[in-house]
């Protein structure tokens, strides 16, 4: 079987939706413009073309219709995932609160990206805070695969804790 039927047979179960940039280094197979790598080549050239045409002209923005929301009531001590995206999202958070719904004490969590703190939020009995107001420049918050917010209780009654985030899938 040629090369250029292996690149094919490859990505043909794939639409451009679905396909990674990865899977283009995967099948390409030789990179040397040799006469056996030629058909090849221009066949990948042609896929990222199409590819490119799909997806540059919106790449970076904001998806149309794909508004998400998410909250989050603590459970335990234990860091907790809000937001993860899959291997083909990228989600920008537009804003997050905490909502303290007990009556009896603070509440104290961190806000993590990954191993990193966002924001360490305190809210007092019935009590909701804007963490968008805590971090500068949260509306550039963007996660892709291997990133995820969560929450992690410091101080407070985890079942009083409710967090809700507001986000965007954005194109890749």
């Amino acid at each position: 079987m040629s090369d250029s039927n292996q690149i094919g047979n490859q990505l043909k179960s794939q639409s451009l939706d679905d396909v990674l940039p990865s899977a283009f280094k995967q099948v390409g197979g030789r990179v040397f413009p040799d006469a056996l790598a030629l058909t090849p080549l221009l066949d990948l050239v042609r896929i990222v073309d199409a590819y490119r045409a799909t997806h540059t002209p919106s790449y970076g923005n904001v998806i149309q219709n794909s508004g998400l929301g998410y909250t989050l009531i603590l459970s335990g001590d234990s860091l907790t995932p809000i937001v993860e995206p899959t291997s083909t999202e990228v989600i920008k958070i537009n804003s997050i609160s905490v909502t303290n719904a007990g009556g009896a004490a603070p509440i104290v969590l961190n806000l993590m990206i990954g191993e990193t703190m966002l924001a360490n939020v305190t809210a007092a009995p019935s009590e909701t805070v804007s963490v968008s107001q805590l971090v500068a420049g949260l509306n550039g918050v963007i996660l892709s695969k291997g990133q995820s917010l969560a929450a992690i209780k410091v101080s407070g009654t985890a079942s009083d804790m409710a967090i809700h985030v507001s986000a965007v899938k954005c194109s890749i």
